[in-house]
């Protein structure tokens, strides 16, 4: 409790005085009108801050059970939507290397695998690329090893406008 009053009364005293240097290199007009409501929402917040961590250790609860999260089912959750996420990353990104090649209309899969140190790592990367740069294939595996360090499976498609 002491604890909160000190941080209260710090925070407080410094976002005052931090206002106080701000308001007197501040323009007049409506830049003051704006900066005054700025720095009471500041000063506000500093205020609150100390009460807000007091109701934390108050530790009020709703009901026991209304709400659980099974940990494992989150963690488990939590890992395919990061997965899937840097799949999104890495295809993007890939895309991005053969727009600039002057390769356009692939469709990139990319499959992510977590190691036992829960590393990511890139288990395999399909290219499917249009039959009009089929003489780039070679030259596209080389730019994907280049710059991920993965061999990508290049297949060609017929692709329709």
């Amino acid at each position: 409790m002491n604890e909160s009053i000190y941080t209260c009364a710090s925070s407080l005293c410094c976002s005052l005085i931090i206002c106080s240097i701000i308001r007197m290199f501040a323009p007049t007009g409506n830049t003051s009108r704006i900066l005054s409501v700025v720095m009471s929402v500041f000063v506000l917040l500093c205020i609150l801050t100390p009460f807000l961590s007091l109701s934390d250790e108050l530790n009020i609860s709703a009901k026991e059970g209304t709400l659980t999260v099974n940990e494992k089912d989150f963690s488990l959750k939590l890992d395919e939507e990061v997965i899937k996420q840097t799949a999104n990353n890495i295809n993007s990104y890939v895309n991005t290397l053969l727009t600039q090649s002057g390769v356009e209309n692939t469709i990139i899969q990319t499959i992510l695998a977590l190691d036992e140190n829960n590393s990511i790592y890139i288990r395999a990367m399909n290219i499917y690329l249009n039959v009009n740069y089929k003489e780039r294939k070679d030259e596209i595996k080389a730019l994907v090893l280049r710059s991920l360090g993965i061999e990508p499976t290049v297949t060609e498609y017929e692709y329709d406008q």
